[in-house]
């Protein structure tokens, strides 16, 4: 058996890009948060891009959740709820909610908490792949992370 060390390439160009999710980080930092979309062809690097800027944060006292949409059976709200698990402990029972509308809100409230004790960025992968829910959630949340 053959034996070859696994290299991870340099992170190479890109260097705008990063700049500008720190540049975001620091508005976050001062209760301005808002969602970023990162978006591009097929292997152009954009999960790679996210887990540089991820990794740059890995000894700061931001916390990273992050939550992956599923091409097939994705559940509703699956990668926020993913994600927010991995940040927040808590016990967190959506099924309470009798409304859509409801559910939103007690997301948004758990984001607020989360977010009221501790930096947090929760990264959303293959949002092409998102349900409807998971997309009507993103864009009911997007304008209330502005004073997070």
């Amino acid at each position: 058996m053959i034996v070859r060390p696994v290299l991870c390439r340099p992170f190479i160009g890109r260097r705008q890009e990063l700049a500008y999710l720190r540049e975001r980080r620091l508005e976050a930092a001062l209760s301005h948060g808002g969602l970023v979309l990162v978006s591009g062809d097929a292997g152009v690097g954009k999960s790679r891009l996210v887990s540089e800027f991820c990794k740059s944060l890995a000894y700061s006292r931001w916390k990273i959740g992050v939550g992956a949409c599923l091409e097939f059976a994705s559940r509703p709200y699956g990668p926020i709820l993913e994600a927010l698990g991995q940040v927040d402990s808590a016990r967190f029972d959506l099924a309470a909610a009798a409304t859509k509308h409801e559910q939103f809100d007690a997301i948004v409230d758990r984001f607020e908490r989360v977010a009221a004790r501790t930096a947090l960025i929760v990264v959303v992968e293959d949002l092409h792949w998102a349900d409807a829910a998971t997309l009507d959630l993103l864009a009911y949340l997007g304008p209330k992370l502005q004073h997070m």
